[in-house]
């Protein structure tokens, strides 16, 4: 066991003093901009221009922030520079989701900034998912999206769509304003509820709810770092590289997803993970149309096939854009070309080359394309035991299936049953 002296006690209290200190000097050298930034939030001053405006200048000299936030900002700020590496990750991801967003903020007359919400509940995750049940980009729960008109059923979970959470996300957003008039105070709804909020704004100002530490603490750190990231952009310690890599194409439902992949050359697989709110890799067959997230790159030979495709002439000539590392025979088998066809294409394009457009012949017919897609419906299983008096046709009669079906899945040879045997039947939805 180790003796403490006088000596010793001496250095822990000035190395106590120089860390307070420290985090105090700290905190005062991030308080001007950040006095700055929470002050333009919800305030039609121009960051720009703010010294120049008397009315605002004189406003913002005698705007004040918590102490308290002031500290947890700090620390959250500390932290996001320990961890820039990560971060920088995290800011190259939104890049490619942050354009779609501020678009859709400035159609709304909501503060481009708001869009690092979405930062803050998945690190631009479309398809992230927590324990609490809350799903998507801006983690909504099923009874906020039943709210929002945000469909889940069995084919689709809307939520996991970008596009249309982010519309339900802003539209929420827009309410939580129009009952507290600002929008930091929205913000820490967004999180902690708007009646939480409510019960406190009835007794308090909304600077006394964060000075005496009213808030859940989950919220209080939610706002902070909030304003730890816009301070973060706004020193140039992170920033964004806004590019549109998606965009948004409607088609008809009867399509399967794996024959929409062959219209733009890429695999089922790359197309059902851009569109994971189609749960099934089915489109729901009781809408005559869907939207779906197709590569940006891939919109042009896309938009060029399926108008192709549509026409009533059966012979189809699908464009293909050459990969690197293409061969003819995994051309072949991408497309389902028969062995003559693909003899016929490389006499014709004896080399292949990265990025040249080669034409496909696909003899596909509408009717084989509704076939596909009933070939390619989810399947439901359910048990029935047997009751006295049935019989296996009885049964397919019952469920509305073949009696091919019933003794194909459940091996059974000839028609004889018994009376409480366990009977699978195969439903196509």
């Amino acid at each position: 066991m180790i003796e403490l002296t006088g000596k010793h006690l001496k250095k822990i209290f000035i190395l106590f003093f120089l860390i307070i200190v420290g985090s105090s000097a700290y905190a005062d050298e991030i308080k001007p901009n950040l006095m700055y930034i929470m002050y333009s939030f919800d305030n039609a001053a121009d960051l720009n221009n703010l010294d120049g405006l008397e009315e605002y200048n004189y406003k913002y000299r005698h705007f004040k922030i918590p102490k308290n936030l002031v500290r947890d900002i700090s620390k959250k700020y500390d932290s996001i520079l320990k961890h820039k590496l990560f971060y920088e990750k995290v800011f190259f991801r939104g890049s490619k989701w942050i354009g779609l967003i501020r678009s859709k903020l400035k159609q709304n007359n909501i503060p481009s900034r708001i869009a690092e919400l979405a930062l803050i509940e998945s690190h631009f995750q479309p398809y992230a998912r927590s324990r609490s049940g809350a799903v998507g980009m801006w983690q909504m729960k099923l009874e906020a999206a039943a709210e929002s008109d945000i469909n889940v059923d069995f084919f689709t979970d809307e939520r996991l769509n970008p596009y249309l959470s982010t519309d339900a996300a802003i539209n929420y957003l827009k309410q939580l304003h129009k009952i507290f008039g600002s929008w930091i105070v929205s913000i820490a709804a967004y999180n902690a509820g708007p009646g939480a909020i409510k019960h406190l704004l009835k007794r308090h100002s909304f600077y006394d709810v964060i000075k005496d530490n009213l808030l859940p603490r989950e919220t209080q750190l939610y706002i902070a770092k909030f304003f730890a990231f816009e301070l973060a952009i706004y020193n140039g310690v992170l920033h964004y590289s806004p590019y549109e890599k998606y965009r948004l194409v409607k088609i008809k439902t009867h399509i399967p997803l794996y024959f929409l992949s062959r219209l733009m050359g890429i695999s089922t697989n790359s197309l059902f993970k851009l569109n994971r709110f189609i749960k099934r890799r089915v489109l729901p067959p009781d809408h005559k149309s869907a939207e779906i997230i197709i590569p940006k790159s891939s919109y042009t030979i896309f938009k060029k096939n399926y108008n192709e495709l549509m026409k009533p002439n059966p012979r189809k000539v699908l464009l293909y854009r050459v990969k690197k590392n293409d061969r003819w025979n995994k051309i072949a088998r991408f497309f389902w070309l028969r062995k003559s066809t693909e003899n016929s294409l490389k006499r014709k394009v004896k080399h292949l080359s990265a990025g040249m457009i080669i034409k496909i012949p696909w003899y596909v017919t509408q009717k084989r394309i509704a076939m596909l897609y009933k070939k390619s419906l989810p399947i439901r299983y359910e048990k029935y035991y047997v009751k006295r008096g049935d019989s296996l046709l009885k049964i397919a009669h019952r469920f509305g299936v073949t009696l091919a079906s019933i003794r194909t899945v459940n091996r059974i040879k000839g028609s004889l049953i018994r009376e409480k045997q366990l009977i699978i039947i195969e439903k196509r939805l």
